[in-house]
């Protein structure tokens, strides 16, 4: 009987763990394959198939080191790639967000109890393409 109660308390720890909001602190970061963030939309130009475009962030196996890992869908094109967060960054949190421009989404961070959104890279899905560049580079030092 104790043995399921230590496995619901550890269900329990991981499934907070797992919805920490983008949170990032670094003396308790995320396991890697947690999601961090997504964001997504219908292909209004491709309704007939029913296509999405979508954004997933999840901790790599170096968060540590602030890698993450980024997967990114439009229709039938899949991209996969891994960003690092700038070295010195250490609490923070990490958000995506829609652009004006439809399935155009940047990946960006605030600090805590500060509401300005630091861009950081963009993630563009134009017809048969995706990209991923970086925007900004910052320094914390």
């Amino acid at each position: 009987m104790k043995f399921l109660s230590y496995l619901a308390a550890l269900a329990a720890l991981l499934l907070v763990t797992a919805c920490n909001n983008g949170k990032i602190v670094a003396d308790n970061l995320p396991l890697p394959g947690t999601l961090i963030d997504s964001i997504g939309e219908p292909v209004v130009e491709d309704a007939l198939n029913n296509s999405i475009s979508y954004v997933t962030i999840k901790a790599d196996s170096s968060i540590k080191d602030g890698i993450y890992d980024i997967h990114a869908e439009y229709g039938t094109n899949i991209a996969d790639g891994k960003f690092a967060m700038p070295k010195g960054l250490k609490n923070y949190t990490l958000k995506l967000v829609k652009t004006d421009t439809p399935y155009f989404y940047q990946i960006g961070f605030r600090y805590p109890g500060d509401t300005i959104f630091h861009e950081y890279m963009i993630v563009k899905s134009l017809h048969n393409s995706i990209s991923m560049k970086y925007l900004k580079s910052y320094t914390f030092e």
